[in-house]
């Protein structure tokens, strides 16, 4: 997790757990695995967090993520980690915490579950390709997030034009690749 933050829109693959995350509706599917570790490894009594998705599978979820990091949930506009289970819209930058200028680290790390993770887009695609540019990142690099619109990239630009405010976002898809986009990193949508 701290490479892809430290090296943002590089594709890095999370190790295989034999952990066991999801609601008992859910547990069957993988899809939740790789978040659940991610969540363990941020996660402590000493932050919150909130759930965003179905109703149902947030209740679940949201009752085991307590069990297991003694986190509590919290609105998303006080969470210290927003987890979205579903592609988040650009109103939703808006309604997170950007921290403030004497205490930028009090802002909101966005953790999304996506679909998937490439270095450039596929040929039949649903999602954004981006390029990124500023520290971490040695050339010019590119990193498509699929069923994320442009819109979102678009606010989350101009919330992060004000660094050190802003918002730093972990992608993660159900087969466990991560990419991390910290708020100190410029980009440019160039298709989506």
């Amino acid at each position: 997790l701290l490479e892809a933050l430290s090296r943002p829109g590089q594709l890095y693959e999370l190790p295989r757990v034999g952990f066991v995350f999801g609601s008992a509706r859910t547990r069957s599917s993988h899809q939740f695995q790789p978040l659940g570790a991610v969540l363990a490894t941020l996660l402590d009594h000493e932050v919150t967090f909130c759930l965003l998705g179905q109703e149902d599978t947030v209740r679940d979820l949201s009752m085991q993520i307590t069990d297991l990091t003694s986190s509590h949930s919290a609105e998303r506009k006080r969470a210290n980690y927003v987890v979205s289970l579903q592609a988040p819209d650009a109103s939703l930058v808006s309604q997170l915490n950007h921290g403030n200028l004497l205490y930028p680290d009090t802002s909101t790390t966005l953790v999304c579950l996506v679909p998937d993770l490439a270095s450039r887009a596929p040929d039949k695609h649903n999602g954004t390709l981006l390029a990124l540019e500023g520290p971490g990142v040695a050339e010019r690099q590119t990193v498509w997030v699929a069923d994320i619109e442009a819109t979102f990239f678009n606010a989350l630009s101009t919330v992060n034009a004000r660094y050190p405010l802003g918002i730093d976002v972990l992608w993660i898809t159900p087969s466990g690749r991560v990419a991390g986009l910290p708020r100190s990193t410029q980009f440019t949508v160039l298709e989506g």
